[in-house]
């Protein structure tokens, strides 16, 4: 059921403003304040992957929507949003329901391929579908990563069973790096549950790096002979940094996981009137004002509240 945070006593507010403080960052794009040592080298080694420029002669393509993490995610700053607006395309049938244009489930139409080998995806002409889209800020998401799952599912009320005109329900997926089932909470359409997934998700299908957790490549239309043209080297093509056996994608899951979220400016009066109408309309019944993490042995993400 949709919960809603009450915070009536003054008390109560100035806990939750100093907790969520010590979660922020002073300027966007900066680690989570507290990181240990170990963490911020993580972190840094993440922001250093983010950074790096992928090429072909390295697994870059077939078919790719640019050649860095940072290319997407740079607005305001590397972990933030983007100006790139990639593709997706599908059909409505005479029925009215959605498919995909082929039998692989794919939606994606890469902005670039590698050239000389005729590796674009081509969008088919029976498609009547298309949705652009903006990357995801990253800011933030180890917290939204430690939000427990019963958390999330007790904010279901699929049948609306309290009348308020509101009704959906969790996005229960299976996790690729677990293969558990979970709640989703990243991606546009809430498709991963732990930010490795979803990492390695992007790494395949924004750059075309395949890795252990998505292996195959992929690129519509393109057929695996091409494919293998545009692309000969040998999949997972993420593989360990001999120095410090980690990953690409153990590198992308430390970096969001240690963003910081960025801090709120300061209240004013025209704020607080948005956001008093913003809870008299209801919207913060999806858009729950604050959720809190579960107990951690990290510090970090011990019960804080995210917002």
């Amino acid at each position: 059921m949709p919960i809603r945070y009450v915070l009536g006593v003054a008390f109560a507010c100035l806990a939750t403003a100093l907790t969520l403080a010590q979660t922020r960052a002073s300027q966007p794009g900066g680690p989570l304040p507290g990181v240990t040592p170990v963490e911020f080298e993580e972190f840094r080694l993440g922001l250093d992957d983010f950074l790096e420029v992928e090429f072909s002669e390295e697994g870059l393509g077939p078919a790719f929507n640019g050649t860095s993490c940072a290319v997407c995610h740079n607005v305001p700053v590397v972990g933030g949003t983007g100006i790139i607006s990639e593709l997706r395309a599908g059909r409505l049938n005479e029925r009215g329901e959605f498919e995909t244009l082929d039998d692989t489930g794919e939606t994606l139409f890469h902005l670039f391929s590698v050239p000389g080998h005729a590796c674009q995806p081509i969008v088919p002409t029976d498609a009547n579908v298309f949705a652009r889209r903006v990357p995801i800020p990253l800011f933030g998401a180890g917290l939204v990563e430690a939000i427990p799952d019963d958390t999330l599912r007790a904010l279901e009320d699929p049948i609306d069973r309290n009348g308020d005109g509101v009704s959906g329900r969790a996005a229960m997926v299976v996790d690729v790096a677990t293969g558990e089932r979970r709640v989703g909470r990243f991606g546009w359409k809430a498709q991963h549950a732990t930010l490795i997934a979803f990492g390695a998700d992007a790494y395949r299908n924004e750059m075309g790096i395949t890795n252990d957790l998505f292996p195959n490549e992929a690129a519509f239309g393109v057929s695996a002979d091409r494919m293998r043209l545009c692309d000969p080297f040998p999949d997972p093509e993420d593989i360990a940094d001999p120095r410090t056996r980690r990953r690409g994608i153990d590198n992308f899951a430390s970096f969001m996981r240690f963003l910081a979220p960025v801090a709120r400016q300061e209240q004013t009066s025209q704020t607080a009137s948005g956001e008093k109408v913003f809870q008299a309309l209801g919207c913060a019944t999806c858009h729950v004002p604050v959720l809190t993490t579960g107990p951690s042995a990290n510090p970090l993400f011990d019960r804080k509240p995210v917002a």
